[in-house]
């Protein structure tokens, strides 16, 4: 199925992306909701974070744009957001992950859009999940209220993720590429690092994923209780324990734009609904107004923005360079999908940013 109206906003990345439904006829698809909400700084721009949802329903992708490209006078969105456009048109006759990634990342490449950006995209085909993922952007898979499977960031340090695009000597080749046999029923969280940082997998933690979401099966409720519960971490006055301050040995939360996608595996009619904050935000902070959100047109703009910084503690510093990177962690699968061809090697010299 082919929505124009959903084609048009589904790869904006602060659109209201709206909704549509599908007949499966006994086949196993997904239904999916999804929540965007912006930095609070960025909120105006939309933010830097993108996400796919194939015409089908049954390939989704998220893209977060690498904030550092705005102290070089480029808008760090324009990557993820044509990325994730890409990734869209691509998805309507591929749906192998790593080749959907790497046609993405090619037809980006000859657009010559410059930035870069941590990708992961996921696609069901029958009761299998194939996954592709680059970078700390992720997804799990929750089953009985078990967290069952999960993906592995891609870091080089900590904080300095495996990314896409310009100067980066990644390529989706290098993405962490799995598989796993689903049920119908189970819940799939895919989001980027905006809520990775802030909420656990560890289901001894509090503001665990998993406790979160106690006694919730539908996938809408769980991504308005998810989206709801990052925003709040990141708003919290009180000392919280979160994935990202941990590392530090600190209590604080991190603030940057929250995406997360719901997806319920389901062999009836399926839905596919996204929000964005300024249409979310009675329903995630009912006491705050909601924050202006540009929505963004079928073609990417070009206008470049500047990132905000903050004295704050909660807001990690963006913009530093690093070179000489070693040890890339094992990937599961190192050979390209049927439909790809290898890229040639580039000699390009190594500079990547904090997200």
């Amino acid at each position: 199925m082919n929505n124009p109206a959903f084609n048009q906003v589904s790869v904006s990345s602060s659109a209201l992306l709206g909704g549509y439904t599908t007949n499966n006829k006994g086949k196993l698809s997904l239904s999916s909701t999804a929540f965007m909400i912006p930095h609070p700084d960025k909120a105006t721009k939309g933010g830097e974070d993108a996400l796919m949802i194939s015409p089908n329903g049954n390939i989704v992708g998220v893209a977060d744009g690498v904030g550092g490209w705005a102290d070089q006078g480029v808008n760090p969105s324009l990557y993820s957001q044509s990325l994730m456009e890409n990734a869209f048109k691509v998805s309507s006759y591929c749906d192998e992950p790593m080749a959907v990634m790497y046609l993405a990342y090619k037809t980006t490449e000859r657009m010559k859009v410059k930035g870069s950006s941590t990708c992961c995209i996921l696609s069901l085909k029958g009761n299998m999940l194939y996954s592709a993922n680059l970078g700390d952007s992720g997804f799990a898979v929750l089953r009985d209220g078990k967290i069952v499977h999960k993906s592995t960031p891609q870091q080089h340090k900590f904080n300095f993720p495996y990314q896409l695009g310009t100067n980066s000597n990644e390529r989706p080749q290098d993405s962490d590429v799995r598989s796993f046999k689903v049920r119908e029923g189970d819940l799939i969280v895919l989001a980027s690092d905006g809520f990775w940082d802030n909420v656990w997998t560890d289901p001894k933690k509090p503001s665990c994923l998993t406790n979160l979401i106690k006694g919730k099966k539908d996938e809408r409720d769980v991504a308005r209780t998810l989206a709801k519960a990052a925003f709040n971490i990141t708003r919290s006055k009180d000392d919280i324990e979160t994935p990202f301050s941990a590392h530090y040995g600190e209590t604080w939360a991190k603030t940057d734009d929250i995406t997360v996608v719901v997806s319920r595996v389901t062999s009836k009619t399926a839905r596919v609904m996204v929000k964005s904050l300024s249409e979310a935000a009675s329903e995630l902070n009912p006491k705050s107004p909601p924050r202006p959100v540009v929505r963004n047109s079928n073609k990417v703009q070009s206008t470049s923005t500047s990132s905000s910084s903050s004295s704050s503690r909660r807001l990690v510093s963006k913009g530093t360079n690093i070179s000489n990177t070693k040890g890339k962690p094992n990937t599961i699968a190192t050979k390209p999908a049927p439909c790809v061809k290898s890229p040639s090697s580039s000699s390009a010299p190594v500079k990547r940013w904090r997200i």
